[in-house]
């Protein structure tokens, strides 16, 4: 008698693992277009990254047992990265073209962190704090 193999999906790790592998792809496309060899469909793979990471870190949030460190977290990583993007350009470490890499996905996502903390205030009837949240962005 044969078993019947169920496929569950794909884990969080493995959905962060495969995300990474397509921003590499996108990361490749985007510092070396310039030679022309590198095949438009490595970015157009790679742009899906942003909506795995997206998906990943709205359970990440939506799991987290305390919200404010993850948030802080999420925040601490931003910064770093903005640190990063600053410095490239404060020191001139560009290509002879000018071109220095302009990309913070942690950035993007802060302020939906605020989105759902409000939804969740208003799913719990916490009419001032949800639209209080509202106000904030």
């Amino acid at each position: 008698m044969k078993s019947k193999k169920t496929f569950r999906g794909l884990s969080g790790f493995d959905l962060k693992c495969l995300a990474m592998i397509l921003m590499v792809l996108d990361h490749i496309h985007y510092f070396f277009d310039f030679t022309g060899r590198i095949p438009l469909l490595f970015s157009q793979l790679g742009r899906l990254s942003g909506w795995l990471f997206l998906l990943c870190t709205v359970e990440g949030f939506a799991h987290a047992s305390n919200r404010r460190r993850y948030v802080l977290r999420c925040y601490g990583i931003a910064a770093g990265m903005g640190l990063i993007q600053y410095a490239i350009q404060f020191f001139g470490w560009t290509r002879a073209d000018g071109f220095f890499p302009a990309n913070n996905i942690f950035a993007t996502f802060l302020p939906c962190f605020l989105l759902w903390q409000r939804l969740d205030e208003l799913k719990k009837k916490r009419w001032l704090i949800g639209i209080g949240l509202l106000t904030l962005p």
